[in-house]
C-alpha cells in the first residue's frame, strides 16, 4: 500500500492546473478557428482553471476608460456565479441562453492573442510564489467566495465610477488564483477589504442622505 492516501491524491491538483496563463490562452487562442463559435463550446474546451480565466476577462473590460452603461448587473451577477462554481469546484455554470449566444470567432482570437502577449509580459513580474498555500483547497474556495461577492458590488446598480474597485479586486484575485502567486493574491484580498470598507460607506452616507419622512 502506497505512503499517500486516497485523500491526499484528490486534494493534489492535476499538473495542468500550474501551466502559465499565457500558454493556456495560446491553446484557447487555436479553438477561435471554426466558422462558429458559442460560449458554451467555448467553456466545454477550457480547463477546470476557466472560471478565474472567465472572471479576469469578463471584469477586465471595467478597468478601461470606455463606458459600459448597462453591463455591470449582468457580468457582475455571472462573475458571482463563477466564484459560486469556483469555490465549490464545480464545473463552470452558466445560464442556456448565454452557453447558446455566438460570438465571433475572429474577435475573440485577437482577444486572446493580445492578452496572451499581455500575460508574457506580467509573467516577468507573476510568478508561482507560495504555491504550497494558494492551492489549498481552502484558499481556494476562499478565492471563489471574495470573486462572487465582488461579483455582487459590481453588480450593484450604482452611479458610474463605483466598477473600478471590486473589478480590480476580481483581476487580482483571478490572476494570484492563475498563476499561483501569493503576493498578487494577498494584493486581491487587500483590494476586497477595502471595497468592503468603500461600499460600507457608500452605502452608510448614502442612506443618511436620503430625506427623511415626517
Amino acid at each position: 500500500m502506497s505512503g499517500t492516501s486516497i485523500l491526499d491524491d484528490m486534494n493534489q491538483e492535476p499538473p495542468l492546473l500550474r501551466r502559465r496563463l499565457s500558454a493556456e490562452l495560446t491553446q484557447l487562442e487555436f479553438l477561435c478557428h471554426s466558422e462558429k463559435l458559442t460560449l458554451g463550446t467555448l467553456i466545454e474546451q477550457m480547463t477546470p482553471r476557466s472560471h478565474a480565466i472567465l472572471t479576469f476577462f469578463i471584469s477586465l473590460p471595467f478597468l478601461l476608460p470606455i463606458p459600459l452603461p448597462g453591463l455591470s448587473t449582468p457580468f457582475g451577477l455571472m462573475i458571482a456565479a463563477l466564484g459560486i462554481s469556483l469555490s465549490l469546484r464545480k464545473k463552470p455554470w452558466l445560464p442556456r441562453f448565454l452557453k447558446r449566444r455566438e460570438i465571433s470567432p475572429r474577435f475573440l482570437e485577437k482577444v486572446f492573442h493580445k492578452s496572451s502577449e499581455l500575460s508574457m509580459k506580467m509573467e516577468r513580474w507573476i510568478h508561482p510564489r507560495g504555491a504550497y498555500i494558494v492551492t489549498h483547497p481552502w484558499i481556494r474556495q476562499l478565492n471563489g467566495v471574495w470573486i462572487a461577492l465582488c461579483g455582487l458590488l459590481l453588480a450593484l446598480p450604482l452611479p458610474p465610477g463605483t466598477n473600478a474597485p471590486p473589478a480590480l479586486a476580481i483581476v487580482l484575485l483571478s490572476i494570484g488564483h492563475l498563476e499561483e502567486d501569493l503576493l498578487v493574491l494577498g494584493l486581491g484580498y487587500i483590494a476586497m477589504a477595502i471595497n468592503l470598507i468603500l461600499f460600507f460607506l457608500l452605502f452608510f452616507f448614502g442612506v443618511s442622505l436620503l430625506p427623511t419622512q415626517t
